[in-house]
Order: structure tokens, then sequence, then C-alpha cells
């Protein structure tokens, strides 16, 4: 985790020490410019290349963690029993998966523009939620065991940052 994070932010320093702001704001490519003026017509296809490669490795591990999600859901009662279960040979949540891809597939049908903003909300206001409860829960039951405990600054810090991106995107 902490080596795509560095991955990142070099790239990015990379971007503004090749770039102007200008620039930068101008463009919808910003690696692949970066590519290609870095190293040509070959620079811009490895950046595409790598783009593409990062892409399906988000949508895979997406993939992954919201179909386990489901089936566990499903298995405590939350969700419809048909959700659950997991493969005997295999250990998987097939049906789940299988679910998962079947909604990814039928958002191709909206318009990106229109769908984009309303997944960023909420996925920002389920930020706000989980810190929020957090909070709460830190005070109404504060000598629960949990496996850790992190300082109290910290989920009110997120819980601001999460808000505040809720409120921007609304």
């Amino acid at each position: 985790m902490l080596c795509v994070s560095l991955s990142y932010l070099l790239a990015n320093i990379v971007y503004l020490m090749m770039f102007s702001l200008t620039d930068i704001v101008q463009t919808s490519t910003i690696a692949m410019d970066s590519g290609m003026a870095a190293c040509g017509r070959a620079g811009q296809l490895i950046m595409c290349v790598g783009l593409l490669v990062s892409c399906i490795g988000c949508v895979g591990g997406g993939v992954c963690c919201v179909s386990r999600n489901i089936q566990s859901t499903a298995d405590s009662g939350v969700f419809p029993g048909c959700m659950g279960g997991v493969n005997r040979v295999f250990q998987t949540p097939v049906r789940a998966i299988v679910i998962t891809c079947i909604v990814m597939f039928s958002y191709t049908l909206v318009d990106a523009s229109l769908l984009i903003p309303f997944l960023g909300t909420v996925e920002w206001l389920s930020y706000c939620l989980t810190f929020s409860v957090l909070l709460y829960l830190r005070y109404t039951q504060p000598r629960t065991p949990r496996p850790f405990k992190i300082p109290v600054l910290v989920p009110v810090f997120l819980l601001l940052l999460s808000g505040g991106h809720v409120t921007a995107l609304h």
C-alpha cells in the first residue's frame, strides 16, 4: 500500500516538474502527455498500457471486495440468502461476484457524467457515516474491547474531511 501511494506521489511530482500548471489543467491525459514528452510515441504507449493495467487491477480488487461484502451480509441475514454462500471447491462467493458484475455492467447503460458525481457523493457519504458511527460508539461504549484504538482526533479529522467532500459534491 505504501509503495502504491509513494508511486502516485512521485508521478504527480514528475508531472509538476515536466509541465506548467496551465498545461496540467488543460489536458485530460497527463500521463500519456508525460510519456510522449519523455520518450516519444513509445513512452505514450507504455503509459497507456500502465494505466490500463492499473485500472484493471482496481476493478478486479473492487469486484473481490464488494462481492465478499455482499456474501457476508447475505450470510448474516441482512441481504437475501440467495446472494450468500461460497463455492465449495474454490471458496469464492460466486453468486455475489455474478451480482456485482451485473450491477457493474448496468452502470454502462447510464451516462457517466451523471453517474460519477452520484457515486462520488454516495461513497463520501458512506465514509462520513462510518466515521460518525465510530465516534458515536467511542462515546456511548467506551469500555467495549476493540482490536485496536486510534486517537480520537483521527476520526474527527476524517469526519470533517469526508463531510466537506459530501457538501462539495452535493
